[in-house]
């Protein structure tokens, strides 16, 4: 596997590359508007193009509109995991020059410039990070321990989460942030796990916590604390979990659970299927499960956040990294 630099990734995203961003994944136009203004009013009047302005919040979600049509394209070539600027990619059969040639030559078309220098891989023993966690190829793999590390990550989500809805922020937007920028955090280990029993049952837990989650920004009110407790637990942990995980069209919310679908990614992972992307052939998983016991029954109040966050999103086209 080998990590991408890109050079000066925010100060080099252009104004018209995260124009053409947003406009391929359909975001609303309401949006395009704020950001690009918010992007203009942080440049100087004086400047003679608007890039992204590093320390920003929202200069991470820009980004990530920015590069979303370079992932599909880096994609239909390679296996790749990202978030913001970090991204590995899966060699296959490539060298590392090819890689690198490769992505040079996709990210200068939209004005980005890889940083050869910073690019390394895991052959000869070396070690990348990846999202704060260090991956390698040796027999004593560092992301064995992943899991462990991930399942930290699924609690201070649940405490970010629990912060933004007591400081007033809205159930819908608070949704949106949970589904496209925190989960990514903890399900992208998928492409590179081994099998191991013991990761199992960690990404089981993980699976837990975002259940949890999903219910404290929904809170449907036929559930309570109590059913999270004792013989109830599993059935009200399972019906979260399979909401989630159901497809948009059958009313879930197309989410990739790293306990739910780790037996499915070993499977994937181990026909190399270089041509589709492992998430893609998640969510086609997902798609053909029996998602029985799914919430029917929400309140209406939950029924609105959820049924608002479609509306304010129109995500089904957004990838999951």
């Amino acid at each position: 596997m080998m990590k991408i630099d890109i050079q000066n990734a925010f100060n080099e995203t252009q104004l018209e590359t995260l124009l053409y961003g947003m406009e391929t994944q359909l975001v609303p136009m309401q949006t395009q508007l704020y950001l690009c203004g918010l992007i203009q009013a942080q440049n100087c009047r004086e400047t003679a193009s608007y890039n992204l302005v590093q320390g920003n919040n929202l200069s991470s979600l820009c980004f990530s509109y920015a590069i979303q049509p370079i992932l599909e394209e880096l994609r239909k070539k390679y296996r790749i995991s990202c978030y913001a600027d970090d991204i590995i990619i899966e060699i296959g059969q490539d060298t590392e020059k090819d890689v690198i040639q490769f992505a040079t030559n996709l990210f200068s078309k939209y004005g980005f410039t890889i940083n050869e220098k910073k690019c390394f891989s895991t052959a000869n023993d070396n070690v990348i990070t990846f999202d704060g966690i260090n991956v390698s190829s040796t027999e004593n793999d560092p992301r064995l321990h992943t899991s462990k590390k991930l399942i930290q990550t699924a609690d201070e989500i649940y405490s970010l989460v629990e912060q933004l809805l007591e400081r007033g922020l809205g159930r819908s937007q608070t949704l949106g942030i949970f589904l496209v920028s925190l989960i990514p955090k903890i399900n992208w280990a998928l492409r590179i796990e081994d099998y191991v029993e013991e990761t199992i049952k960690d990404y089981n837990k993980i699976d837990e916590v975002m259940a949890q989650t999903f219910y404290m920004i929904t809170n449907p009110r036929q559930f309570s604390e109590e059913d999270f407790m004792g013989e109830k637990r599993q059935v009200t942990i399972q019906n979260f979990i399979n909401i989630m995980s159901a497809p948009l069209n059958r009313n879930g919310f197309n989410c990739i659970l790293p306990g739910r679908n780790f037996e499915a990614a070993q499977k994937i992972n181990a026909e190399q299927l270089q041509y589709k992307d492992l998430f893609i052939q998640l969510k086609e998983h997902n798609e053909q499960q029996n998602h029985a016991t799914l919430i029917t029954n929400m309140d209406s109040f939950a029924a609105q956040v959820l049924h608002k966050y479609h509306d304010l999103t129109n995500m089904e086209h957004y990838v999951r990294l």
